[in-house]
């Protein structure tokens, strides 16, 4: 592969993670100067000066290598560097040359060494974005080292139009815990549930009966999201669901007047929650008060003032829970990994702190004071202080398994982007049944359209298609034999066509009713032309143009199959299939894709990612049976679960959407409401899978992740969600329950 400098430079940018910068560096330098590096030691005030990223080489230990990723104005380097200097002679470290090594690039270069060498008698080399480009470039083994970065840290996802993030998704436990969380304990529901309790009984304070004031659901779900962004999956649905589960008798947490549909809060909750919400303000002003103390005591230490610090104080609380939440959260919590949080505190309150209006000749006086008051309150903080962090703390836990995490986020988006997803006719027919529904409840549409959205790259072949094709004439033909002359028994209400088998003839009766078309043919002009003479190009360019799914011939990938392998396959599908053609169809189809995947050797380059080629259907039977008349041969499923794609890809939450969700909650009074709500058990769950991440060799972590992410994908059963139904069969459901 050949070296795109733009590229390689683009990338160099986006390392703002100095440990994923520190291993990228670290490689190369051994492999250019042909030696290892270890810590500077023997620092007795390593902890408040911070001696992270500074190393010796480990045969010339005079020789001192300090490693930055801070994007700054070059005499921000030049004091940066100067800081190091005076570090390393107050801490009495010997060395003859010290080398900065950052992945931005330094003007002036030349100038800063000269400088620095006047003013300290120290030689001082730059190894900045030239030259670690330079060593790519013109080194093969370098080369070598950054295609194994590219693989391993280097992800990309649509927002719309590509963009690039380096993160190393392994090596934090993040995507670790989150994954066995969803796989190992069902997933998220139950959180979900919890946090939606939360926010509605929020959005009815100052409600009640006795006083007269109430709101509907709309008004519900209105205060919610003008509160806050944050919003589970199927929000408005759910938020119907956690209304009546609230109400009821055995619950009554909230009151539901049925004949105006309003709800408010009964007297008993209302002061309940009124008592709460003080002593939760109180809380907050205390922490406040009492850390704003310990800030400007340091600061005086310092000799130093700073204009609204407490604001900057919270900045740093937000960017830690933002950054490094689920390592803070379980050192509070669980008194865990203090050293991992003690090395991400002081990269969060520099970075801020480099970030702020803090004038420069200021910030390493400000950066010390602000780090001494954050380990004092962190590590022994009074009473309040560990409390309302502990709070914050469990509201991260249940945001971030609810997917609601940054790093997630960006894991799934970049899965998102490596997908090449055949869709299913199981999958198809129900998305086309959905076109007359409003917005809401149009989810196998909105399952495709994410998908899209979110890079996914979904696709039909021919026998795809040839199924659709069948299926579409079928039900025409169904349509003029047994309801075009009887079509007034099904238009009476919105309950007689819910039984009408086939789901797009439920379709068309809803859009009948509703006065959307008025015949069988206007329905079928909607992604045909009604004399079915062209179907087979009509639903290619139908399912292109509306639904971005591309049409790929069989002779284009040139797959060559196995006719016994088909042959045995189908002899296993025709008891469970409609048909011998259907088992013919289907068997054909995932053996196709299997094929797929051999020729682009995704087993070696699956990666934490997993394989890239799925099958998009209900269908579990045809895996089953390939398992039964293979055994190992095929592993690994190449059938995709629709409510993965619709939980996982469609909805996951966006980034803005995340940002603002962290700016209400860390740190603000949100936060401190919601942590009533974690389930016992999780804080629990989340130590154990931290502590197994650490403990875990690299290589294990990164095929645990594999695995786990192919099983989220495609088990027979679902994980964390409700199997995905179409709102004809979930209407239907509804009538028969209270039938």
């Amino acid at each position: 592969m050949i070296i795109d400098e733009t590229a390689l430079r683009v990338i160099m940018n986006r390392m703002p993670d100095g440990f994923v910068f520190e291993q990228f560096a670290h490689k190369i330098l051994s492999i250019v100067l042909g030696d290892e590096f270890i810590p500077v030691g023997g620092s007795g005030d390593q902890g408040i000066d911070g001696f992270q990223f500074i190393y010796q080489r480990k045969n010339r230990s005079k020789l001192i290598y300090q490693m930055s990723t801070e994007e700054v104005h070059w005499k921000q380097k030049k004091s940066k560097i100067t800081d190091t200097i005076t570090k390393l002679d107050n801490n009495k470290i010997e060395y003859n040359k010290l080398y900065f090594v950052t992945n931005r690039k330094v003007e002036r270069k030349d100038s800063i060494q000269e400088d620095l060498f006047k003013l300290h008698k120290k030689d001082v080399l730059i190894y900045d974005q030239e030259w670690f480009v330079t060593q790519v470039l013109s080194d093969t083994s370098c080369a070598d080292v950054y295609r194994s970065f590219l693989e391993t840290y280097v992800h990309e996802y649509n927002k719309p139009g590509k963009l690039i993030e380096v993160a190393d998704f392994s090596g934090d436990p993040r995507l670790y815990t989150f994954l066995r969380h969803q796989v190992d304990e069902g997933g998220n529901e139950a959180i979900e549930e919890n946090i939606l309790d939360g926010l509605i009984l929020y959005s009815l304070e100052g409600t009640g009966s006795e006083i007269g004031i109430f709101k509907n659901k709309e008004e519900v779900i209105e205060s919610i999201q003008n509160f806050t962004k944050f919003q589970v999956k199927d929000f408005n649905n759910k938020v119907e669901l956690r209304l009546t589960a609230l109400s009821s008798k055995t619950t009554n947490k909230i009151k539901h007047h049925t004949k105006e549909d309003y709800y408010c809060l009964p007297y008993e909750t209302r002061i309940a929650l009124a008592e709460r919400d003080v002593k939760d303000l109180e809380l907050q002003e205390s922490f406040k008060e009492e850390s704003l103390s310990i800030i400007k005591t340091n600061l005086t230490i310092v000799d130093t003032r700073v204009q609204n610090v407490y604001e900057l104080f919270e900045e740093i609380l937000h960017n830690i829970y933002y950054r490094q939440g689920l390592e803070f959260s379980e050192f509070i919590l669980n008194h865990n990994d203090k050293d991992v949080v003690d090395q991400s505190l002081q990269t969060i309150v520099f970075s801020v702190v480099d970030d702020s209006s803090v004038v420069i000749e200021n910030r390493g006086a400000v950066k010390k004071a602000l780090l001494l008051s954050l380990r004092e309150i962190a590590y022994n903080g009074s009473e309040n202080q560990r409390e309302y962090l502990r709070r914050m703390s469990k509201t991260y836990m249940m945001v971030f398994l609810t997917q609601n995490d940054p790093k997630i986020s960006m894991f799934f988006k970049s899965l998102a982007n490596k997908l090449e997803v055949y869709v299913g006719t199981s999958i198809i027919v129900p998305a086309l049944s959905e076109l007359f529904l409003n917005g809401e409840n149009k989810r196998y549409w909105n399952l495709l359209l994410g998908a899209r959205a979110a890079g996914v790259s979904l696709k039909i072949n021919e026998y795809i298609v040839d199924e659709l094709v069948s299926h579409i004439r079928g039900i025409d033909n169904t349509y003029k034999s047994l309801y075009q002359h009887c079509e007034s028994d099904y238009l009476q209400d919105d309950i007689t066509f819910l039984y009408v088998e086939e789901i797009l003839l439920r379709s068309y009766f809803y859009a009948r009713l509703r006065g959307r078309i008025t015949d069988f043919n206007g329905f079928l002009m909607k992604f045909a032309n009604p004399n079915l003479s062209t179907l087979r190009s009509d639903i290619i360019q139908f399912l292109k143009d509306v639904l971005g799914i591309e049409y790929v011939t069989l002779a284009s990938q040139n797959v060559s199959l196995d006719a016994k392998e088909v042959q045995k396959l189908v002899e296993h599908l025709k008891s469970k299939k409609q048909s011998e053609k259907r088992a013919e169809v289907d068997a054909k189809l995932i053996l196709h894709l299997y094929k797929l995947r051999e020729i682009n050797n995704e087993t070696a380059s699956a990666g934490i990612f997993g394989y890239k080629t799925w099958w998009l259907s209900q269908d579990i039977n045809t895996f089953r049976s390939v398992k039964e008349v293979f055994g190992d041969k095929y592993d690994v499923s190449c059938y995709m679960r629709a409510d993965f794609m619709y939980k996982y890809i469609s909805l996951s939450p966006k980034k803005e959407d995340i940002d603002t969700l962290y700016k209400k909650c860390f740190p603000n009074l949100l936060g401190v409401n919601l942590s009533y709500h974690l389930p016992q058990g999780v804080s629990e769950f989340v130590s154990q899978m931290v502590t197994e991440h650490k403990e875990t060799d690299p290589t294990v972590v990164k095929r645990t992740l594999k695995n786990l992410t192919e099983k989220i994908m495609s088990s027979s059963e679902p994980i964390g969600a409700k199997e995905l139904k179409s709102y004809f069969e979930d209407e239907l459901d509804k009538i028969k329950t209270n039938t």
